[in-house]
């Protein structure tokens, strides 16, 4: 496709919305071996999919993820295809198929049952020891997708909350839920080191599934805590300014991306409620001297008002011996959006440079 000028963002990268959103139509990049669709359901794939990404022209082999693809998106995704398909599919199989042709393979199949919705396959090449990031108070870890891009040697996978599909598994406690993940992770990795993290409400359940794992006599070879901050009345008194930073109720809405007016207005009141959830049983958890290593800290250098950059650790350093902080392009609720989901995966991959551990699976 001939184009006048390739847009830019304002920090000089490709602009790919401006792009595919230009008066030259967007062609899929097998046009020239174009597939068509060969049977009734990945027609009716195909128009769902020209629906939701608002393209022509895309071939049943097409990556969703590769073609304009995104967390939101997946999820609009998601609510056309289980009201096509009824429950026949979960959120998990976009990722797991994200082709037209490898996901009317699976509707295709005899015998379909439904898989873990809990643990989702961001990406599984890789060596090293994989990296498990926790979802933030809306419930759901497809925020973490646009990592794969720039983190190509490691294993990635989500963990959402079994509470989207049946809220009748809400957790009562970050403990419970810290409790439970840890048996999730350990379906993919049964020995550590082990290396997770979390944004917002996802780093303190990854904090308290490492003091768990820690007392276990397992170790964590480093847990990141993506601008979370350390709430705790011990913490507030040990402060000699009385101050305290309030990342995660500052606007909870914005804590996840998924949270959108334009989103399945059923998603939306089931992220709303984890969030309200989520925020109260975080408010009843209370922050204890970290018994492990290595802890990471990202902090939104946009985030912190003038007079409150002395807190510089948000709190954590009161908690946590060996605790490095590095700092973030963009606000809380920016981390992983389009403009800053590059220089957050390359502060993670800090993170991984030392880590030594290998994976040989389960």
């Amino acid at each position: 496709v001939y184009i006048d000028k390739i847009p830019l963002t304002p920090n000089g990268k490709i602009d790919r919305k401006a792009l595919f959103s230009s008066p030259v139509e967007f062609i899929s990049k097998n046009t020239v071996n174009l597939a068509y669709p060969a049977t009734p359901f990945q027609f009716q794939l195909l128009k769902i999919w020209e629906k939701v990404l608002d393209l022509k022209n895309i071939s049943i082999h097409d990556n969703f993820f590769e073609i304009g693809g995104n967390s939101l998106a997946s999820i609009k995704l998601f609510s056309f295809l289980q009201s096509k398909f009824s429950n026949k599919i979960s959120i998990a199989d976009i990722f797991r198929n994200p082709t037209i042709y490898s996901f009317s393979r699976l509707l295709e199949l005899e015998g379909y049952h439904m898989p873990n919705f809990s643990l989702i396959p961001i990406q599984t090449s890789g060596k090293r020891a994989p990296l498990f990031l926790i979802h933030p108070g809306g419930g759901l870890s497809f925020c973490y997708q646009g990592l794969s891009k720039y983190i190509d040697h490691i294993p990635i996978y989500g963990i959402n909350s079994p509470s989207f599909e049946c809220p009748e598994n809400s957790y009562k406690s970050i403990h419970s839920m810290a409790e439970a993940y840890i048996n999730l992770i350990k379906k993919v990795q049964n020995v550590g080191p082990y290396f997770f993290g979390g944004w917002s409400f996802g780093g303190i359940v990854a904090y308290e599934m490492a003091q768990q794992i820690t007392l276990k006599g397992e170790s964590v070879e480093n847990l990141i805590l993506i601008d979370v901050d350390a709430l705790n009345d011990e913490l507030k008194n040990n402060n000699s300014d009385d101050k305290i930073i309030n990342i995660n109720y500052k606007d909870t809405k914005k804590d996840d991306l998924l949270f959108n007016e334009n989103s399945n207005l059923l998603i939306n009141r089931q992220i709303e409620m984890n969030l309200n959830i989520h925020e109260d049983i975080m408010c009843k958890y209370k922050v204890k001297k970290y018994r492990g290593g290595k802890v990471t800290l990202l902090k939104a250098v946009d985030n912190i008002p003038k007079r409150e950059k002395e807190i510089h650790d948000y709190g954590w350093g009161y908690f946590i011996k060996s605790l490095q902080i590095i700092n973030v392009p963009g606000k809380h609720e920016t981390l992983f959006g389009y403009d800053n989901i590059e220089s957050t995966a390359n502060a993670i991959k800090l993170c991984v440079k030392n880590i030594s551990a290998s994976y040989n699976g389960a």
